[in-house]
């Protein structure tokens, strides 16, 4: 909605109209073209709505307004939720070593005795990062740095996704990075999309490729 604002405000070539659930304290903004420019039912390009909410049951019944959409109408909607109002209970921790498993389970290069023990390690000797959500009896989401200082392991219980919660873990790792003067870096797998999309949204770029090499001895080998 920032963007259609600006356009709002400097000559406003679509003649896009602003309205807000209350005022003066509103907690919602949805831009759209006059109702009486949307003729078209089956025009969504037209019919385009540009939203944001600090306040999603407000919301839902702002949009319920006929006055404010109209649902009979083909049409697009494109907005922002407020990331800081998502959730109010939640609180951001470091690991403890017996939730070691938790990271383990769920690391895609792990999942054994050696691994287990490793991440127990950099728990215990390196900065990481869980997140709990009152209620819930276990961490929802984490990330651990390594011996390298490099950022990985992240995960988020299904439920929790999309929320958001990644990009923050991210965003937190990179601001202790840099009062402690590390590199801030991690890797995600090629084709592991929505790992990419919360690293970009934290702020991180992609520079070069992370390559893994597994070495296994061979028994009775004779140089």
């Amino acid at each position: 909605v920032c963007g259609a604002l600006h356009h709002v405000i400097d000559k406003n070539p679509f003649g896009l109209q602003v309205l807000v659930d209350q005022w003066p304290d509103f907690t919602s903004v949805i831009c759209r073209p006059p109702l009486e420019d949307m003729k078209d039912p089956e025009d969504p390009y037209t019919n385009t709505y540009f939203l944001f909410s600090k306040d999603p049951q407000g919301l839902r019944h702002f949009l319920q307004d006929p006055q404010t959409v109209n649902w009979k109408q083909q049409l697009q909607i494109q907005g922002d939720y407020a990331a800081g109002k998502i959730s109010t209970d939640l609180q951001y921790t470091s690991l403890q070593p017996h939730e070691a498993s938790y990271v383990n389970d769920q690391w895609i290069l792990g999942r054994n005795e050696h691994s287990l023990r490793f991440v127990e390690r950099c728990i215990q000797t390196f900065p990481s990062i869980s997140v709990w959500k009152k209620g819930v009896d276990r961490p929802i989401a984490w990330g651990v740095t390594d011996h390298s200082v490099e950022i990985r392991m992240g995960y988020t219980l299904p439920a929790y996704r999309k929320l958001g919660l990644s990009s923050t873990i991210l965003q937190k790792f990179a601001e202790t990075h840099q009062k402690r003067g590390y590199p801030i870096y991690g890797h995600t797998a090629p084709d592991n999309k929505a790992s990419q999309a919360a690293l970009s949204k934290a702020g991180y770029h992609q520079r070069g490729r992370w390559i893994l090499w597994n070495c296994h001895s061979q028994k009775g080998f004779k140089a």
